[in-house]
């Protein structure tokens, strides 16, 4: 409590309470009372009074919520506070339920692990044995993976509410979650975590879901505990991203390596630039050759980046990351941009690395006259002129949202939810100071950007000496000259390779390794300077003929001492060298293309009329605006495309249409890859336009499923055509506002439009031969939301309308003649229709299930369906709804697995 802006005394806050009855007490308020006389007067054992020790009262205050970063007043004054707070504090919703099965010879080795590792203080990777565990919630019992998880003692200490990982088998999940961790409240700063982690997916930052869960272990009630998402393709999936793959520099290195006193900032492994890469979910990966190739791209270009090959800005999304450190910088938080703890979702679309923000960690007191940026990391981030611009400007204008009220008013409801969820085991947890802040925010506003670029940036301290768990990085890479292993010092001081052998892994027998010029060890291999990427050397070598892999074993050892390390060699990526999607300059693309001018603005480029061969990519850089004259006739070569980061207008007219087509290549077959619009934030416009022949858009490693794709932005299509695509999509909308009328799309290998987190509507359309190859949709929509409205489909191989991953859609006014499946909505969709005709349908006039399992269930609405025959082709799995006319379908059980087996097959990686 407070009078004007000081907080009121503890004394104060005694006299002007309220009497109470302690019969009215509940159980919270009485252990408030009871400690609430402890810590007074202490503890009474055999009539002699004994005070509690600060160390015991502190301990059990955080564990019951008192968070001294969000509270102004004594401990004292907040258990009374508890003591006599008169809020009704049931009327939170009821927390999920969990309940933990772990065998008493499985939670014996967790036991024995957790003893080990609050002996030595940290949880080092021969601690995270996994063993077996069951779940139960909702009903079902689940199957599932456990094990110790969290780097410090803090995970451990307390008696029973222990942090662990769980990764649930099969089709198991919980509250969407596949793989996720449970963990103490207290560990992340109870409800400041989610606030925090609230506040960076409001600007488009990735983060795992976390939110709270009433635990039961062995029977034993563990009361509330944090779950927090693990990083896997659910993440990315329920946050509108393609699904890619996460990869994390890793930080088992630092606490492996003995430091005397612990003291690990400015060791050798405490630097992104001299330790692991690695990445989540390798099995699930290993099953794609699609993310095989995606994992190779992001390792490849943080390799790059780390060794100073690439810039940031080529490697990260320069948005994203730029906003990600200006977020952390209005919080006063360090601990997210440390390499250790910070994530990145490489995108398939853009390429580009996007952070994932994990492990928040609000400092006791946001700092007021001190930046953020202490690790190596984020000062190498900022160095790029283009990412530093934009956490500059972004600093600035959160430190005005924060100052002006904007970010309390958006958040403190859902605090007030998260409040209401916690109170009543965590009885002295308080608001968060949001007032805190805004002194920070004047002292950031007055910062001139050289403060912000550490122009006078002091040195970093740096300790010397320490076992170290490794001397040298080795790796076994492959590039067109055959394969070579990567050798590298990993520390300051000089090291010796002794020996270098291939091992058995099964019989221990070494055979001698055999580089393909000269005699590689003995080698003297000078250090590796604190603060800087090792230098790499490449010995090409061939592979000994073997039944089973061996493993190369590196042997080396520092100068006067007769210790030896042994690495073995781990199969890698090797650093990019330069960015795999094209980049250019428009003088360049004016003197490559004749067909294109520069408009006196400097900003406007066009596509001159006539009739053009195209024997070259068309790149337009950022910045411009691409304009496509009526009459325009472009013919593609084979393996050419045309990609614009700017806003693309192409307005046809009925007499001059623009058309946009492949020329005849070998065989006469006209192929080119197709057009793409990448992330522009004016919007786009195609009128009258054909595009025909388009196989996908491929650069390097660099890939696109859409023969024609809009990436992140706004585009207008109307009285357009699409003709003869052979690419996965005729036109892929990503991320994206769009709108498609009076067009057509005919004669496609695979689906029409696919509408990825993206937002439209379709009208006045056609769609016809659809997926002619065997198998493909008309529109097929993932986490979006769309109208459909007087279009028409005929001869759908699959689906006309596939609508899934908590999709909406609205559509009136539709006919369906010939298709596989009329309509289908699957995983949390949510589909109204009325006035549909379905014609002829093979499999289903309709069709509501679960394939993904976190989504849950379907629904289809209907009004006025036309259609014969229909009693047998209309389908509702179990726990899906179709409802036509008001009348409910009969539910039934239908094995999803079986029927992506056969009717949708080639859709089962959809």
């Amino acid at each position: 409590m407070r009078v004007g802006n000081r907080p009121q005394s503890f004394l104060q806050r005694l006299k002007q309470k309220p009497p109470f009855k302690l019969g009215k007490l509940s159980v919270r308020r009485h252990h408030a009372l009871y400690f609430f006389l402890i810590v007074a007067f202490g503890v009474p054992v055999e009539q002699k009074i004994y005070k509690v020790s600060k160390n015991y009262v502190r301990e059990w205050a955080r564990d019951h919520g008192y968070q001294r970063k969000f509270t102004k007043g004594t401990l004292p004054g907040q258990i009374f506070d508890a003591l006599m707070d008169q809020n009704d504090l049931g009327t939170a919703e009821p927390l999920p339920k969990l309940v933990l099965d772990i065998k008493f010879k499985h939670f014996k080795k967790l036991k024995e692990k957790r003893t080990i590792a609050l002996a030595r203080g940290h949880l080092l990777p021969e601690d995270r044995i996994e063993t077996k565990a069951k779940i139960r919630a909702g009903g079902e019992t689940i199957k599932a993976k456990i094990r110790l998880k969290g780097d410090g003692s803090a995970h451990r200490a307390h008696k029973n509410k222990w942090s662990f990982r769980l990764k649930l088998k099969k089709d198991g999940y919980f509250q969407g979650l596949k793989n996720f961790s449970i963990q103490h409240p207290r560990a992340r700063e109870y409800q400041a975590e989610p606030v925090a982690l609230k506040y960076f997916e409001h600007r488009g930052i990735l983060r795992p879901r976390y939110f709270f869960t009433d635990v039961t272990l062995n029977g034993d009630d563990l009361g509330i505990m944090a779950v927090e998402e693990s990083f896997s393709k659910e993440l990315l999936e329920s946050q509108g991203r393609r699904e890619g793959v996460i990869i994390k520099i890793d930080e088992d290195l630092i606490w492996q390596t003995n430091i005397p006193g612990g003291h690990y900032e400015g060791t050798p492994f405490f630097d992104f630039r001299n330790t692991v890469i690695s990445s989540y979910g390798n099995k699930y990966i290993k099953k794609s050759s699609k993310l095989q190739s995606d994992l190779k791209a992001a390792v490849g270009l943080l390799r790059g980046f780390s060794q100073g090959k690439l810039t940031a800005s080529q490697v990260f999304d320069t948005e994203l990351m730029g906003r990600f450190l200006a977020a952390c910088e209005i919080w006063g938080i360090y601990h997210p941009t440390s390499y250790r703890n910070i994530r990145f979702y490489f995108n398939p679309i853009s390429y580009r690395l996007e952070p994932v923000i994990y492990d928040i960690a609000l400092p006791v007191r946001a700092a007021m006259d001190e930046l953020t940026h202490r690790e190596t990391l984020f000062k190498e981030l900022i160095k790029d002129p283009i990412l530093f611009n934009v956490y500059l400007s972004e600093v600035r204008r959160l430190a005005i949202e924060m100052k002006d009220g904007m970010t309390r008013r958006q958040l403190e409801p859902y605090e007030d939810t998260l409040l209401a969820q916690l109170k009543s085991e965590y009885y002295l947890i308080d608001n968060m100071r949001w007032e805190d802040y805004l002194p920070r925010m004047d002292f950031l506003l007055s910062r001139s950007d050289d403060d912000f670029a550490l122009k006078n940036e002091p040195a970093v301290r740096i300790d010397q000496g320490g076992i170290y768990p490794i001397l040298a990085h080795a790796y076994i890479i492959e590039d067109a000259a055959g394969q070579y292993l990567e050798l590298s010092n990993a520390v300051p001081e000089q090291i010796t390779l002794s020996t270098i052998e291939w091992q058995n892994p099964e019989t221990g027998i070494s055979q001698a390794f055999t580089a393909k010029k000269g005699s590689v060890v003995p080698a003297i291999i000078p250090g590796t300077p604190l603060a800087s990427a090792p230098q790499t050397t490449r010995v090409y070598f061939d592979t000994p003929l073997s039944t089973i892999p061996l493993n190369l074993v590196v042997s080396a050892h520092m100068a006067g001492e007769s210790k030896f390390y042994e690495t073995t060699a781990k199969s890698f990526f090797p650093p990019l060298l330069e960015h795999p999607v094209p980049t250019t300059t428009i003088e360049e693309q004016l003197a490559l293309h004749p067909f294109l001018s520069l408009g006196t603005d400097n900003h406007t480029v066009t596509v001159k009329q006539g009739v053009w061969h195209v024997d070259a990519p068309v790149l337009i850089p950022a910045g411009f605006q691409l304009i496509i004259a009526p009459g325009a006739q472009l013919n593609f070569a084979e393996n050419t495309n045309l990609i614009s980061h700017s806003a693309v207008t192409a307005n046809g007219t009925t007499n001059q249409p623009i058309i946009l087509q492949g020329a005849a290549g070998e065989g006469g077959i006209p192929q080119w890859q197709g057009l793409a619009v990448m992330n522009v934030d004016e919007p786009s416009q195609l009128n009258y336009v054909t595009i025909k022949d388009t196989t996908g858009v491929k650069q390097s490693s660099w890939a696109l499923t859409g023969g024609t794709t809009f990436y992140q932005t706004t585009v207008d299509i109307q009285n357009s055509h699409f003709e003869r695509n052979t690419a996965e999509d005729a036109l892929n909308l990503i991320e994206s506002q769009f709108s498609f009328s009076h067009s057509t799309i005919t004669d496609t290998e695979s689906d029409a439009i696919d509408s990825d987190f993206s937002n439209g509507e379709i009208t006045n359309s056609q769609f016809m031969n659809i997926g002619y190859k065997g198998g493909g949709d008309a529109v097929d929509i993932s986490g979006s939301t769309v109208r459909v409205t007087s279009s028409s489909f005929y001869e759908v191989q699959d689906k006309a309308l596939s609508i899934g991953e908590k999709s909406t859609l609205d559509a009136h006014d539709i006919i369906i003649i010939d298709s596989g499946t009329g309509l289908a909505s699957k995983d949390g969709s949510i589909s109204t229709v009325s006035d549909i005709t379905v014609t002829n349908p093979v499999f289903a006039v309709m069709l509501a299930y679960m394939k993904k399992p976190q989504y849950g269930p379907a629904k289809i609405t209907v009004t006025n369906l036309n259609s014969i025959n229909i009693e047998d082709m209309i389908h509702a799995q179990t726990g899906s709804v179709i409802k036509i006319d008001g009348n409910q379908v009969e539910m039934k059980d239908i094995d999803v697995d079986v029927l992506y087996e056969t009717v949708m097959q080639k859709r089962a990686t959809n």
